[in-house]
C-alpha cells in the first residue's frame, strides 16, 4: 500500500510541483504569523507584568460602578491590620470650560475624565507634574480668588491647556 501512495504523491507532485511549493509556502507563512503574533503577545504580557506597579499605581485595583456594599467594606476594612495600605480613586466622564471672565475663551469646552485622588495616590511610582510641587499642595490652594468657599485645584496633561488656551494657574469650570 505504501508504495502505491508514494508513486501517486510522486506522479502528482512532478505533474503540478508549481502548486505543491505554493501551498508548501502558505502553510510556512501562515506559521510564522501565528509564532509572530504569540511571541509579540508574550512580550506585552511580560512587559505590563514587569511594569503593573507603576501602571495601576498599587498592587491591586478594584473597579466597580456602585458603591461597595457593606460586606465589601467589611473585607478591605479587615486588610488594614495586616499593613495593608488603600487608597480610593473616583473617576468620570465631564465636560471643562473656561471660567467666567476670562476673555476670548467663553465657549471654549472639552470632554475630560477626571479622577478624584487621595493624598497616598499614586502607591508606587511617581507623578511628573510642573511645577514640581507636592500633589495635595496642587489640588488644595490658598488662593485669595476664591473668598465665598474653598478653591479647589487641578492637575492637568499639557495637551488640556493647548486645547483650551490655558495657562497655568487659569481657571476652570468642571460641569
Amino acid at each position: 500500500m505504501m508504495p502505491f501512495v508514494m508513486a501517486m504523491a510522486w506522479r502528482e507532485t512532478r505533474a503540478g510541483w508549481r502548486h505543491f511549493v505554493y501551498f508548501f509556502t502558505c502553510i510556512a507563512v501562515g506559521v510564522g504569523a501565528l509564532v509572530g503574533v504569540a511571541l509579540f503577545g508574550a512580550n506585552v504580557e511580560r512587559a505590563v507584568t514587569r511594569e503593573a506597579r507603576g501602571l495601576l499605581g498599587g498592587d491591586l485595583e478594584i473597579r466597580l460602578t456602585r458603591p461597595m456594599s457593606p460586606a465589601g467594606l467589611e473585607v478591605l476594612a479587615s486588610l488594614a491590620p495586616r499593613g495593608i495600605t488603600m487608597t480610593h480613586v473616583s473617576e468620570l466622564v465631564g465636560m471643562a470650560a473656561h471660567a467666567k471672565g476670562i476673555s476670548g475663551h467663553e465657549g471654549t469646552t472639552q470632554l475630560v475624565e477626571l479622577k478624584a485622588v487621595e493624598a497616598l495616590y499614586p502607591l508606587y511610582g511617581r507623578l511628573r507634574i510642573v511645577p514640581d510641587r507636592p500633589l495635595m499642595e496642587l489640588l488644595h490652594p490658598r488662593d485669595p480668588r476664591c473668598p465665598s468657599g474653598p478653591c479647589y485645584g487641578a492637575v492637568v496633561q499639557e495637551a488640556l491647556l493647548i486645547k483650551m488656551g490655558l495657562t497655568i494657574g487659569d481657571r476652570l469650570t468642571i460641569g
